[in-house]
């Protein structure tokens, strides 16, 4: 069942959300393993505005396969060309524990980052594991956000993993991608005893009452919008807030309101504040 308010009214007549949408977890640039049409920075944007999504927070393909530097550099040059519409994550690849805090400081102090990605999976290195002391040492420092890619089948970011991290980091704010997948009975009630986790919404499951499940089991302020395109559909992922049967305060939170305070706290202005 859908609850008719101004959210529904705006998407059916194709006008954007009627506030600044935050999207806390998208990609920018091409993956050698999907076709993605519009992935530049342009083409991102063009979708953004059509929908009311004023700012996305980006890490680029590159940065989370093989090159973290370039893809890096190639979020920051979105940021400049469209200040305020892109903010940056800056990947940390695991596998260059020389070079990896090197490499945050450059985005930090240069480009202006204030928030880090990592992604156990693509880089096939567990959350839990000694390489990424120096990232989370580093956030501890900065007040850095991690954005972490999490996956129930995937031993390297499962919840249960992710968990672990999240105790052991508490001072860390966590976003985790994908709210574990598709287990999210699991992912759930692991986020309910954890103060300094967020649950990412981003997901090419759109499974009937998705939403209305996570906010009968945690508030509405523990989940944030993620769409993780151009990977995923940017229309497909704010329609499954829009048309959920929650309230339509829960929505804002959701959409905005909670991803705001995490930029505010990281030092960055965020849309519509």
């Amino acid at each position: 069942m859908t609850r008719h308010d101004s959210l529904v009214d705006a998407m059916r007549g194709g006008r954007p959300l009627p506030f600044p949408v935050i999207d806390i977890h998208a990609h920018i640039g091409l993956l050698n393993v999907f076709w993605m049409p519009h992935s530049d920075a342009a083409g991102m944007l063009a979708e953004m505005d059509a929908l009311g999504v004023a700012a996305a927070a980006v890490s680029s393909h590159c940065a989370i396969s093989s090159d973290a530097a370039t893809g890096n550099d190639e979020v920051a040059r979105a940021c400049r060309m469209f200040p305020g519409r892109f903010i940056g994550y800056a990947c940390a690849n695991p596998h260059y524990p020389d070079l990896v805090v090197d490499e945050l400081k450059r985005c930090f102090d240069t480009h202006g980052f204030r928030m880090i990605k990592v992604h156990p999976g693509t880089h096939i290195y567990p959350l839990t594991g000694p390489l990424y002391r120096k990232v989370y040492e580093f956030a501890e420092e900065r007040g850095a956000p991690i954005l972490t890619h999490t996956w129930h089948s995937d031993p390297t970011c499962s919840p249960e993993v992710a968990a672990e991290v999240a105790r052991r980091h508490s001072t860390v704010t966590w976003l985790w991608g994908h709210s574990g997948g598709s287990a999210f009975d699991r992912t759930l009630e692991l986020a309910c005893d954890l103060p300094n986790v967020y649950l990412d919404l981003a997901s090419s499951f759109v499974v009937n009452g998705q939403m209305e499940l996570f906010l009968s089991r945690v508030p509405a302020e523990k989940v944030v919008f993620s769409s993780d395109m151009p990977f995923l559909s940017l229309p497909q992922q704010v329609a499954k807030v829009v048309f959920a049967d929650i309230p339509e305060a829960a929505k804002r939170k959701i959409l905005h309101d909670n991803s705001a305070g995490i930029l505010e706290s990281a030092g960055l202005r965020a849309p519509g504040a």
